[in-house]
């Protein structure tokens, strides 16, 4: 299953949506939702630039990216543990 496909599917989980409402989200038919989340079609640009433009996807992904950033620079030693872990608790992200 592509990669963007299992982030719209956890969207719908955590925000508890039905394929209908995250179809009319993305700006798509049913049909093609429906063909997206059993693995039969990989999400076009349209889809990958609509969920990107979702609420809440900017920030999450920006922070996900940012944990990423910390994880390197402690694991590559330019920052000390105590560091890094109280950069990641200034992250912490809820939705």
């Amino acid at each position: 299953m592509n990669e963007v496909t299992k982030k719209i599917k956890a969207y719908m989980e955590e925000r508890d949506l039905q394929q209908q409402q995250m179809a009319k989200l993305l700006g798509i038919s049913i049909a093609y939702m429906s063909k997206l989340m059993n693995g039969r079609q990989s999400p076009g640009k349209k889809v990958i630039n609509n969920y990107y433009k979702l609420p809440g996807i900017k920030e999450k992904e920006a922070i996900e990216r940012a944990k990423q950033i910390i994880d390197d620079l402690w694991l590559s030693g330019q920052i000390d543990e105590p560091a890094a872990k109280e950069l990641v608790q200034a992250l912490k992200y809820d939705n």
